[in-house]
């Protein structure tokens, strides 16, 4: 059973297409649902959310700083987008593809507004987060008791998505609050999944979070995801790759290019008249 005083409008995730922004966030420890307690929701100061995938490599020195990080008022969230994963989320797919059009691994965002991409940038986590400021405010009050959720807020023309998130480790990976389950509430939708240890309550805008990188170092250890095939993600690719890659194509053809202005210049041989 579910209760909550709907009073925005609700939109598939398919849909979003315009500009959005992450509004409010609690957090519900799923704990109570042993204890047969009331779950009040608290209120993180900011928000993370990593992309990996099982075969990342680089995936796994950031994963070890996730997992070592100092508890304190920030929330870190998960999430597995590619379908070659053993546990990935059509959910978190969309997120990456649609909401963030990121285009590979280790991607680490900031409060849906700051990206860092690869292992080198993720090592400024936590300075990026320092550097965000963020008033979350929207939702009034979320609780769970009696095997029941609900959530008050006056808002309108919002989406309101309820993520199931578990911590786990799993083939030399130890994942930070992974997203398992997704619901988008809405009056046609109001089930929720409650095997897990938290439910992660996000109120969004509707569209597209465009990001800033918030690092100004290379993203070196950066994996790309070779299923997105999006034009529009080129845009996420660092200007200092792109030179690279540029420089690089250069070296290669300059042999043959020489070769060619020479034969160009050289003088043709003299024929004599029979």
């Amino acid at each position: 059973m579910f209760t909550t005083n709907m009073s925005g409008t609700q939109v598939s995730l398919e849909d979003e297409i315009e500009s959005g922004a992450i509004l409010d966030i609690v957090v519900i420890n799923l704990s109570c649902v042993e204890d047969n307690t009331t779950c009040s929701a608290w209120r993180p100061a900011n928000f993370v959310e990593y992309f990996t995938s099982d075969n990342c490599e680089p995936c796994g020195p950031v994963e070890q700083q996730l997992a070592n990080r100092d508890l304190d008022t920030t929330f870190i969230m998960s999430h597995h987008p590619s379908d070659s994963n053993d546990f990935w989320l059509n959910a978190s797919k969309i997120r990456f593809q649609e909401t963030y059009f990121l285009w590979g691994y280790p991607s680490l965002i900031i409060d849906g507004q700051g990206l860092l991409a690869g292992k080198t940038q993720a090592q400024e986590l936590d300075s990026a987060i320092s550097n965000s400021t963020m008033n979350y405010s929207g939702i009034d009050q979320a609780w769970f008791e009696n095997g029941t959720l609900s959530i008050d807020y006056d808002v309108v023309d919002v989406n309101i998505d309820v993520w199931t998130v578990k911590s786990y480790s799993y083939q030399g990976h130890d994942y930070t609050n992974l997203a398992i389950n997704h619901s988008r509430i809405s009056i046609n939708n109001s089930s929720v999944d409650t095997n897990g240890d938290h439910l992660v309550i996000v109120m969004s805008e509707p569209g597209q979070l465009p990001l800033e990188m918030v690092s100004s170092i290379p993203p070196t250890g950066y994996l790309p995801d070779g299923g997105i095939g999006k034009a529009e993600t080129l845009s996420q690719i660092d200007t200092s790759t792109i030179v690279i890659i540029t420089a690089l194509l250069a070296i290669l053809i300059l042999p043959a290019t020489v070769e060619l202005v020479r034969l160009i210049r050289q003088k043709p041989p003299d024929f004599e008249q029979e």
